[in-house]
């Protein structure tokens, strides 16, 4: 739940309204799981791993707009959750409106705790995977497809110029 309610907010929300593929997601976790969900296990982990202004928002919508069975008890006590310094300035990093492709990938960078999670995720950043290229570009040829790096490359230098 805690993945979802971040990745949502994180990467898919572009600093408005999430989608409702995604809420629907997070709604049918609660409500499948809901017998067994240790609501105090939630709360210490979002807190724990700086997820609680992503949960904060998201639980509060399933529960209160989609109308998900959330206690009360439960949202109050998430509303009272206090975010840290470091989680708040990530967290208007990645949620700013408009932000361009330098700028998310400089935050996402900050975010990471140390130089191997920096160096794979500069590295999968720079040459993703074939299967993401020929998705994302609808590549047709799979020879074509490290072709594409360079291109991507130059679109970034010129957008970020």
């Amino acid at each position: 739940m805690l993945h979802l309610c971040g990745h949502l907010l994180l990467h898919h929300a572009g600093g408005g309204e999430p989608t409702l593929l995604w809420l629907h997601d997070v709604a049918e976790v609660i409500a499948f799981y809901q017998e067994q969900i240790d609501w105090d296990e939630v709360l210490a982990r979002a807190q724990a791993y700086d997820l609680v202004l992503p949960t904060q928002q998201v639980l509060t919508w399933v529960g209160e707009e989609w109308h998900v069975a959330i206690r009360p008890a439960v949202l109050e006590r998430l509303r009272a959750l206090r975010p840290s310094r470091s989680e708040k300035r990530v967290f208007g990093c990645l949620t700013a409106a408009h932000r361009s492709v330098a700028r998310r990938f400089w935050a996402g960078l900050a975010s990471m705790p140390g130089w191997g999670p920096r160096l794979r995720f500069v590295w999968r950043n720079l040459f993703p995977p074939a299967g993401y290229m020929r998705y994302c570009y609808r590549i047709a040829h799979p020879l074509v497809v490290p072709l594409y790096d360079p291109y991507r490359w130059f679109l970034g230098l010129r957008r970020a110029l």
